[in-house]
């Protein structure tokens, strides 16, 4: 049964920094799906530009309302208290509008089987819903609301997936790939800075990860999902939870924890920009084309 639990019901770890033997990295990544953004250069505006400048930021805040208004429909179907209603409705309201768009699409099919559910928070492909704790998550460190849009983000991983013919659209991207990339660039940066070993190379990685406990919970995770806890900072699954889980788990993992930062913690999105930049990329690929697959 795929079930995936939320970083944020994980009890915080200390993991001491002990020599540790060398991870092999396998799978390379997919480079084809890591194309250089493309940064362009903004001109200045014409008079007749300005005006249909206007024109469209009017109708996109037209369609930002309406956006709101669909996944307000989904959350008046969920029985929650009023402070946790406006703890998601405040989050829903400052969400970027790729994000909307998203959560616009397929409200109308995410399924909360229970807001009030007592143990770790999940969602179930099986089940087909996921399951938070209202109690708990509008009080969350990470992020209050973090915990229903990481579940509920798992579900859209899995809608979107089954659109296209696959499980997960993250493991059609090979989004653990782009981790995995992310994770050897860093050790080797380190490697080469420092003149060190592998194995001292994941000790400092390590320590960078504890260092910024506050905000490197998804960096955490992953990276210990990839190295059996080996690079871990302070949060993250335990290493029976991965080696339980197949490989693209990281990769689903990695998409629910990045959209949760995106709408729940901006300090820890910006941390996880900065030490995954790969995997950022193929994310925002993921992103910005989910909501033109099959319309």
């Amino acid at each position: 049964m795929d079930c995936f639990f939320t970083v944020t019901e994980i009890k915080r770890q200390d993991f001491p920094l002990l020599e540790y033997s060398k991870t092999a990295f396998q799978n390379p990544i997919n480079e084809n799906l890591l194309d250089k953004p493309i940064v362009k250069a903004i001109s200045s505006l014409s008079a007749a530009e300005h005006q249909q400048d206007s024109m469209a930021r009017v109708m996109a805040n037209d369609v930002t309302y309406r956006q709101t208004e669909v996944i307000h429909g989904f959350l008046e179907t969920l029985n929650i208290s009023p402070e946790y209603k406006n703890c998601l409705v405040d989050r829903i309201q400052n969400m970027d509008t790729d994000i909307k768009g998203l959560y616009d699409r397929y409200a109308g099919r995410l399924v909360c089987l229970d807001p009030n559910y007592p143990g770790t928070s999940y969602f179930s492909s099986v089940e087909g819903g996921f399951r938070v704790d209202q109690s708990a998550d509008v009080s969350n460190v990470l992020g209050a609301g973090s915990t229903f849009f990481h579940e509920s983000t798992h579900m859209l991983d899995w809608l979107i997936g089954k659109e296209n013919g696959v499980e997960s659209i993250s493991s059609l991207y090979r989004l653990t790939d782009a981790v995995a990339a992310d994770l050897n660039d860093a050790l080797t940066s380190i490697m080469r800075s420092e003149n060190c070993t592998y194995e001292k190379a994941q000790q400092l990685l390590s320590a960078e990860l504890q260092s910024h406990w506050d905000v490197s919970f998804c960096v955490s995770d992953v990276f210990g999902g990839l190295t059996g806890n080996k690079v871990s900072g302070f949060w993250g699954h335990t290493a029976y939870y991965w080696a339980n889980r197949d490989r693209d788990s990281i990769g689903k993992e990695t998409f629910a924890e990045i959209t949760q930062q995106r709408v729940c913690n901006l300090d820890a999105l910006a941390y996880t920009q900065k030490m995954m930049p790969r995997t950022y990329e193929v994310y925002q690929n993921i992103i910005t084309n989910a909501t033109r697959y099959n319309k």
